[in-house]
């Protein structure tokens, strides 16, 4: 009898740390940064700038033809979201598709905002 209640702590105090354990995980995962580290998102960063300006630079010159953001589908995660698994398919009508391809006009005066006086008006508030 002495041995089955000195299992039954021994155990008890196992299932404690083991819950004590799961849940410390789940708060460090939940609560700690989701950043890349530092080599590697520097590198994100700088090559993100990289395309920002010469996408500037060129979108200047042809707006619609050599401007990367007018080539992003806007619509992608419209459609990851609408995706039916049931039937392995976006139930996304053409005229939809439409309205998310663009929704930028893109003429040289709409880039010079969206570059430059966007994000001034930002630092203002």
């Amino acid at each position: 009898a002495l041995m089955t209640t000195e299992y039954d702590q021994i155990q008890s105090q196992a299932k404690a740390e083991v819950i004590f354990n799961e849940t410390e995980l789940t708060f460090d995962l939940t609560s700690r940064s989701r950043l890349m580290p530092p080599p590697l998102n520097f590198l994100c960063v700088v090559i993100a700038y990289v395309i920002h300006i010469c996408n500037f630079l060129t979108a200047l010159i042809h707006p619609r033809l050599l401007n990367v953001y007018y080539w992003i589908d806007f619509g992608l995660f419209e459609r990851f979201r609408r995706f039916n698994i049931w039937r392995m398919k976006t139930d996304i009508n053409e005229e939809e598709k439409q309205k998310m391809r663009s929704v930028f006009e893109y003429d040289r005066t709409s880039i010079i905002y969206f570059y430059i006086l966007s994000p001034a008006q930002k630092l203002k508030k």
